[in-house]
C-alpha cells in the first residue's frame, strides 16, 4: 500500500513530528546468538502519552496516525473525550487478526461510533463509507476473512 500517495490523494497535507519527552524502558526479544535462543534486551526510549501531546497541541489540523498491532482501542480509550469535542483526522490500522488477539473490536466499535465523525475510508480500495456499526462491521468480516489488514481514515 501507498499510504502516504492515498493521503495525498484526499487533500491531506501533514508533518510528521516525533516529540521525545520521558525515558521509559522497553524490552523486547530477538535472537543474538547461532543458536537462536530467546534473549532479551533493554533499550532506553523517550516517551510521552497521547493525551499529554494532545493538550499541549492544536487539534485542528492534527494528524493522529496509530498502527499498534490490535491496541488502537486502548490508546483511542485514553482519548475518548477528546475524540467526542474535536475531529483529528485520525488513520489507525485495522487488523481484524490483531484485534481478536486483545478482544478489542467491540471496544474500538464503541469509541469511533461515539465521536463526531461522520464517515471513513477504507485506504486500501479508497473507499469512504458512512461511519455506521454496519459498514465497520462489514469492513471487519471482509478482511478477517482475507486475513489481511488495512488502515482507516477518519475525517469530518
Amino acid at each position: 500500500h501507498n499510504y502516504l500517495q492515498n493521503i495525498q490523494n484526499l487533500g491531506l497535507r501533514f508533518q510528521c513530528l516525533i516529540e521525545l519527552y520521558y525515558v521509559s524502558l522497553f524490552y523486547y526479544p530477538h535472537y543474538l546468538n547461532k543458536n537462536k535462543e530467546k534473549s532479551i534486551k533493554s533499550i532506553q526510549i523517550k516517551t510521552q502519552t497521547l493525551r499529554k501531546y494532545l493538550d499541549i497541541k492544536s487539534i485542528d489540523n492534527t494528524l493522529i496516525w496509530i498502527d499498534t498491532q490490535g491496541f488502537e482501542p486502548f490508546i483511542l480509550k485514553g482519548i475518548q473525550d477528546i475524540l467526542k469535542k474535536s475531529s483529528p483526522k485520525l488513520l489507525i490500522e485495522f487488523s481484524p487478526l490483531h484485534l481478536d488477539l486483545n478482544n478489542s473490536y467491540t471496544i474500538l466499535k464503541s469509541i469511533l461510533l461515539q465521536t463526531n465523525y461522520k464517515k471513513f475510508t477504507e485506504m486500501t480500495e479508497l473507499n469512504e463509507l458512512p461511519l455506521t456499526e454496519e459498514n465497520l462491521d462489514k469492513i471487519y468480516q471482509y478482511f478477517k476473512n482475507k486475513e489481511t489488514f488495512t488502515d482507516l481514515l477518519f475525517k469530518n
